[in-house]
This record gives C-alpha cells, sequence and structure tokens, in this order.
C-alpha cells in the first residue's frame, strides 16, 4: 500500500525525502563555492603576518568555520588594508548623505 501511495506521489513531484535534479545542482555549487571561499580566506590568513591582521589569526581562523559568514567577514573586516578600504568607502558614503 505504501509503495502504491509513493508512485502515486512520485508522479506529483511531491514525494518527501527526494531532492529533484535542479535543487542538487544548486546545493552542490553552493557548497563549492563556500568551500571555495573558505579556502581562499584560510590560505591568506595562513600567509599574512600578524601584524596585517584585525585581531588574533586564532579568532580568524575558527571564524572561517562558520558558512559564508565567517570567510566573508574576515576578507573584508579581517584585513587591515581591506579594513581600511571597506572604511574610506563607508566614509565616503556617508559624507554624501
Amino acid at each position: 500500500m505504501a509503495k502504491l501511495k509513493d508512485q502515486a506521489l512520485e508522479t506529483k513531484g511531491e514525494v518527501k525525502g527526494r531532492v529533484k535534479g535542479g535543487s542538487k545542482v544548486f546545493g552542490f555549487v553552493a557548497g563549492a563555492a563556500q568551500l571555495a571561499l573558505a579556502a581562499y580566506a584560510g590560505s591568506d590568513l595562513v600567509k599574512r603576518p600578524e601584524s596585517q591582521i584585525n585581531g588574533p589569526k586564532a579568532l580568524w581562523a575558527g571564524a572561517l568555520a562558520i558558512n559564508w559568514v565567517g570567510p566573508t567577514a574576515y576578507l573584508l573586516l579581517g584585513r587591515k588594508e581591506t579594513f581600511d578600504q571597506v572604511k574610506g568607502f563607508v566614509d565616503g558614503l556617508q559624507k554624501r548623505a
């Protein structure tokens, strides 16, 4: 009986627990992009001297494990040169307002 119900739902595309092809591809691409971003940020963190980083390296290394947020925060706020560029951009926007 359950098999017939699954077959009926499958024809409607409503079987629970199954992911459609497009969703699988999107999940794979998003996951790959997240890993690439974390790898790039991690590589930058390892190569960059501590004097060029805002805060301790260990803190940023832990933050890199937080999906998209950690690597993005490090790349925008953790590196002193990038932080200065972002701060200058924000200050420029505030002057225009």
